[in-house]
């Protein structure tokens, strides 16, 4: 048996990774085509042939439609070959995205499997000539094993065992990232804290923080802006001319940078932390409250007991909807989390005053719902197997 996989989006591809070495110790053959939330290194020619010599593909189902155009030409290209295709969804009522008006619908029919993280009602409805399965997320699975200290997070970002420390995960959605801080920051005022401390942890898959200030480009390179501006239309080819002409410490005082000069408008001490100095999921050990909505984050938070609050927004929730099918996340409907008012900030603000506040009762409530919704896996690799189970049964 010789399996397919497809994936643009970094949880698809993370997973996908993760359970192919199993698959081959089962001898089963794989071929990965993932993107990992980069500029595909693959094309449309290497689908097609991976796809000709291969019994089953497994699809993600990438957000926005942008992002899913390589994994819904893999599904055309597998229904005009004859080998039935399957989608993995890393997220409860990822398979909304198969809804009519969304972008997965025109494959939708014809998908003979899809792998869910849980039993949903309304995955049939989608996916009507489907068997479904329920096979959790390995990633996910990953995120209950801290991969750093509290101690060590929090003196990599320097914060002061008497400061408290809230984080905030960024989403691919740019303007969602932007509506929840400037919520936070309304509700932050009325605290009058100094011992608080605000971190921003961008999405892997937000190019935000990578945007450069063409203008100084277009200065610097005065007599070049014909050519400067033909690649304009590749990211491989730009990035690889910037990369040929700047070092790191040069590009970075072309990025315009708008989430710090945003947080520098933070009532209270706030930073952008990108990879380079800690992953989310180490950062998120340092941490004394989560502010997030949507992110995969919020799991981790949910694992190390750490107080959750869910801010759904307008922007964001809209596109949670339009993406998922619903706007309640799975922390809000598993009730592991206190989802907040974006309309009342003074009453956000108590609810982040208790839920710092140690032992406090709300925190106590939300860490013991938290323990019973989400207890520790008993064992690792547990969703890899069950997902590789699924397909060796095929």
């Amino acid at each position: 048996m010789n399996v397919c996989f497809v994936a643009n989006d970094v949880a698809p591809s993370g997973a996908f990774k993760m359970v192919a070495p199993e698959l081959e110790r089962r001898g089963i053959k794989t071929t990965g085509l993932v993107a990992e939330g980069k500029p595909p290194k693959f094309s449309k020619g290497d689908i097609d042939s991976a796809i000709s010599k291969s019994d089953l593909v497994v699809l993600g189902m990438s957000a926005p439609a942008k992002n899913a155009e390589l994994e819904i030409y893999a599904a055309k290209k597998a229904h005009e070959l004859g080998v039935p295709y399957s989608f993995y969804g890393d997220v409860a009522g990822c398979w909304g995205r198969a809804q009519e008006g969304n972008w997965f619908y025109p494959v939708a029919r014809n998908t003979a499997f899809y792998f869910g993280v849980r039993d949903e009602d309304g995955v049939k409805d989608v996916f009507p000539n489907a068997h479904i399965f329920a096979t959790g997320n390995p990633v996910r699975e990953t995120e209950a094993f801290p991969v750093m200290s509290r101690e060590e997070a929090r003196k990599v970002l320097g914060v002061k065992n008497d400061e408290k420390l809230i984080m905030v995960p960024g989403s691919k959605f740019v303007g969602a990232n932007f509506s929840i801080l400037a919520v936070l920051f309304e509700a932050l005022d009325f605290l009058h804290s100094d011992k608080i401390r605000l971190i921003f942890c961008p999405h892997p898959g937000d190019t935000e923080i990578f945007a450069v200030d063409w203008r100084k480009i277009l200065k610097i390179y005065e007599d070049s802006k014909t050519q400067l501006l033909n690649v304009l239309s590749s990211f491989d080819q730009l990035f690889a001319v910037l990369n040929k002409v700047f070092n790191d410490s040069e590009l970075a005082k072309l990025q315009l940078n708008a989430y710090q000069e945003f947080l520098d408008s933070s009532p209270v001490p706030a930073r952008v932390i990108t990879k380079d100095i800690l992953s989310s999921a180490q950062a998120v050990n340092g941490a004394d409250l989560v502010v997030e909505y949507g992110s995969s984050v919020a799991f981790m938070a949910v694992y190390r007991r750490i107080p959750l609050l869910t801010l759904p927004v307008i922007a964001a929730a809209n596109r949670c909807k339009k993406n998922n099918g619903k706007r309640e996340t799975e922390v809000m409907e598993d009730e592991v989390t206190i989802v907040a008012s974006a309309d009342n900030c003074l009453n956000l603000s108590e609810d982040i005053e208790f839920l710092l506040i140690p032992n406090s009762e709300d925190a106590e409530d939300l860490l013991a719902s938290q323990e019973k919704k989400y207890p520790l896996p008993k064992e690792r690799g547990e969703a890899v197997r069950k997902l590789a189970d699924a397909i060796t049964s095929l």
